[in-house]
């Protein structure tokens, strides 16, 4: 009878010992998967601060290195580009067609469409392939892109190559587009947009008032790559001081 007490005795005890490590494998698959999980759910922040760590140990420069340097290169770049125009447009006498906008990294340049185009046309003109190689050719120092707007008067057209303003503006605005990418400008810089007779800078009931309105704008912008690197640690603190969890009542 002893030896019997003592055999389930030894049993009971095997089935402990399996209960427990059955009961451990189990917590850590559990883990293991709440880890899987938690890795999933990418943090850009901590990705970037972990990159940068990365570059630093195998002694590669950031990716930000001389941007903000890069910029006011760029900034002094469109300013020669402004005055450059400026020239051309006083020698050629066009004062009264073309107006300029310049800001540091940003140059608006509104052209009358009696420059580039003929009437109810969108094929570039002889005098706009001067005035077009002229700012391509000033173009060369500086990485920018370049937005092209088409406007019109509210003068309807109805032809059977435009309908309306909304073809002939863009089939003008993609011209100077076409101009510009086929001397060099990649086509990922540049966007062509037809407003139509919709964007009005002056009244539409003069005939003054219409020539105004009728024109090509050709914004050059330097892209937002250019600037000054980012301080992680204030991005990282403001972060942490703005973030509110929100939890569902």
């Amino acid at each position: 009878m002893g030896g019997r007490r003592c055999k389930c005795e030894e049993a009971e005890g095997d089935d402990a010992t399996f209960y427990m490590s059955y009961g451990d494998m189990v917590t850590l698959l559990l883990v293991f998967f709440v880890y899987l999980t938690a890795i999933s759910t990418l943090d850009e922040v901590k990705y970037i601060v972990a990159s940068e760590s990365i570059q630093n140990v195998m002694e590669v420069d950031p990716p930000t290195e001389g941007l903000y340097e890069k910029l006011q290169a760029e900034k002094a770049a469109m300013k020669d580009v402004t005055e450059k125009i400026e020239e051309f447009v006083f020698e050629n006498q066009m004062e009264t067609q073309v107006t300029l906008t310049r800001k540091e990294s940003y140059l608006k340049m509104e052209v009358g469409d009696s420059i580039l185009f003929d009437s109810g046309s969108a094929e570039l003109k002889n005098k706009a392939y001067t005035m077009l190689g002229m700012i391509l050719k000033e173009l060369t120092d500086v990485n920018t892109d370049i937005v092209i707007e088409g406007h019109t008067d509210n003068v309807p057209i109805n032809t059977e190559i435009y309908p309306t303003n909304w073809e002939l503006s863009s089939a003008r605005a993609a011209s100077v587009a076409a101009f510009f990418q086929s001397n060099g400008i990649r086509g990922d810089r540049i966007t062509c947009i037809g407003k139509g007779e919709f964007t009005p800078i002056k009244t539409n009931k003069t005939t003054w008032g219409r020539e105004k309105n009728r024109r090509i704008v050709i914004e050059f912008k330097i892209p937002d790559i250019f600037k000054k690197p980012k301080d992680l640690d204030s991005e990282l603190n403001l972060q942490k001081s703005t973030y509110e969890p929100k939890f569902e009542k």
